[in-house]
């Protein structure tokens, strides 16, 4: 089981790998750095609830977990290829990071980072949209910063598997 503080960056990091996909998808490319502007300025901390702020209404995540020995997470939106492409990266992610128990914390980092799959799905579609867009650099780092975090707590040592299924 995860400890508390582990449990909500697992469900954090869910979160914020759906809107680092969907403000690189298409839909938001319009939107320009504001986008990603808006969601550094308002932060990655565990503690906040809010959807970034530039986040259309029918594409918020609705996360709902229960805590315990076995957790259930459940992600929902009315943008279904958001989901979509969330659940193929966590996919990838879970296929990595079996072959990654045992390493430090920073080995699994390194190995998602320098995963293919990892950086076609979530890696360079991000970065390309930071590359479009004139993002900050302190914006850009924070942001790669959030996606390491975010792959540190999805291959926590302490979880055993992981199932990913979207309907």
């Amino acid at each position: 089981m995860l400890i508390s503080t582990e449990f909500f960056r697992f469900n954090k990091a869910v979160e914020h790998f759906y809107y680092a996909l969907l403000f690189s998808s298409d839909e938001y490319a319009a939107s320009g750095a504001s986008t990603w502007g808006s969601w550094v300025a308002q932060g990655f901390d565990l503690a906040i609830r809010a959807a970034p702020p530039a986040v259309h209404q029918s594409d918020r995540l609705m996360v709902d977990s229960v805590p315990g020995r076995r957790f259930e997470l459940t992600a929902a939106s009315d943008n279904y290829r958001a989901l979509t492409r969330l659940s193929e990266v966590l996919q990838e992610i879970e296929r990595a990071r079996t072959n990654l128990a045992g390493n430090s914390e920073e080995a699994r980092m390194q190995a998602l980072l320098d995963n293919p799959a990892i950086d076609r799905g979530l890696l360079r579609p991000v970065r390309e949209s930071l590359k479009r867009n004139p993002v900050a650099a302190e914006a850009s780092d924070a942001i790669g910063s959030m996606i390491k975090r975010g792959l540190s707590a999805l291959t926590n040592w302490q979880i055993q598997s992981v199932k990913i299924s979207v309907h």
